[in-house]
């Protein structure tokens, strides 16, 4: 994967997360508290895999 592609995985997931975030403001109060554990959780295995892909070398291009 190439630093460009990795960028614009990384760009997709954090646009994908503030889709999520705004969709919640539409929820009730009860389905934001298991959203809000359920958008931790994801923005940890991102960042988890955000380092995992920026750990390996890139191909320049």
């Amino acid at each position: 994967m190439t630093h460009l592609e990795t960028h614009w995985v990384n760009e997709t997931l954090d646009l994908k997360i503030a889709e999520v975030r705004t969709i919640a403001t539409q929820l009730s109060s009860d389905d934001l508290q298991q959203l809000d554990s359920t958008i931790a959780s994801l923005l940890s295995a991102t960042q988890q895999l955000k380092e995992i892909v920026d750990s390996y070398p890139h191909k320049k291009g």
